[in-house]
């Protein structure tokens, strides 16, 4: 999910056929809070999101050609749009899927937001056969491939995760629980998303934990935005670790649940949690990897 935003992904994912080696360090740049990889597509090279919050590849309509399918996507800010589909080759680093199912929408209003070409988003079932790894002080993701059992990684032997997290999955992406004093609240876990989402009917339950309001826009794929509350929440419980304050906006999160299909979610959490974990997930065992980082060494929220 992207700035604040969701793509609704409701058709069967096509087989993939990748090529994997060795595991991968591959460096990336931030474009606000979006984590951005340089990868190729059909020999276009371009700037592609990683965001876990969409379930496929997804590529730019301004750049990228597909066959209409008369379907709509949705976003989480409501607006929707039409829909066409490709099969096009894909490397990220040295690792290569020689047919990947994609989806071709306009992301006018998301590009214009970033103030760079935006060629596509790279979506979680792209690394079903893989533990992905990131790391916001380095600025690097990392592509473990795994065995059939999604056994772990031997990196993980070497240097032990403060927390081992077990998710289920909403649509394509992990879900995990977070807790606010008494409260479990259900979140995906969506490295696209620069700002956390939680539904607004938890607002009133929550505003012990809130402060710094502001009013923000909500953006998406088209052209238009709207106002959102945005706070600081602080407490969040994941595991043992709690987490420093993070920028929460409050919506509805009807579209997510309506259209998505898994357990129920009440919101979203991304970049803020990115920027003070260093974190992997390993998509076949269910699991996510957290690492506490120092107070001192956090990635600024800024």
């Amino acid at each position: 999910m992207t700035n604040l935003k969701l793509t609704v992904f409701v058709f069967v994912l096509i087989a993939i056929k990748t090529t994997t080696t060795a595991n991968t360090a591959i460096p990336f740049q931030l474009a606000g809070k979006l984590i951005i990889v340089r990868a190729t597509v059909d020999g276009q090279a371009g700037n592609f999101i990683l965001d876990t919050g969409v379930a496929d590849l997804v590529l730019n309509a301004r750049y990228f050609e597909g066959e209409p399918t008369g379907r709509i996507f949705h976003g989480v800010n409501g607006q929707s749009g039409s829909l066409a589909i490709s099969n096009p080759s894909l490397q990220i680093g040295d690792q290569c899927w020689k047919s990947v199912y994609a989806e071709v929408i306009p992301m006018i209003q998301l590009e214009s937001s970033k103030g760079i070409p935006v060629h596509g988003m790279l979506g979680a079932n792209l690394f079903r056969k893989y533990t992905l790894l990131i790391d916001l002080q380095k600025l690097e993701i990392e592509l473990f491939p795994v065995g059939k059992r999604g056994a772990q990684p031997g990196f993980l032997l070497q240097d032990p995760p403060a927390e081992i997290i077990p998710f289920h999955y909403k649509g394509a992406t992990p879900l995990i629980s977070v807790n606010m004093g008494s409260l479990e609240l259900r979140l995906t876990v969506d490295t696209g998303a620069e700002v956390n989402l939680i539904d607004k009917k938890y607002q009133h339950e929550l505003d012990g934990y809130l402060q710094d309001f502001e009013q923000k826009d909500l953006g998406g794929f088209g052209r238009q935005a709207k106002s959102v509350t945005v706070a600081n929440l602080s407490g969040a419980r994941i595991g043992l670790l709690t987490g420093k304050p993070m920028r929460t906006a409050f919506v509805n999160l009807g579209q997510l649940n309506r259209f998505v299909p898994g357990y129920w979610a009440d919101g979203i959490i991304g970049y803020e949690l990115l920027r003070q974990f260093r974190i992997a997930f390993n998509f076949k065992k269910r699991e996510m990897y957290l690492w506490d980082i120092a107070p001192g060494l956090l990635v600024s929220g800024k």
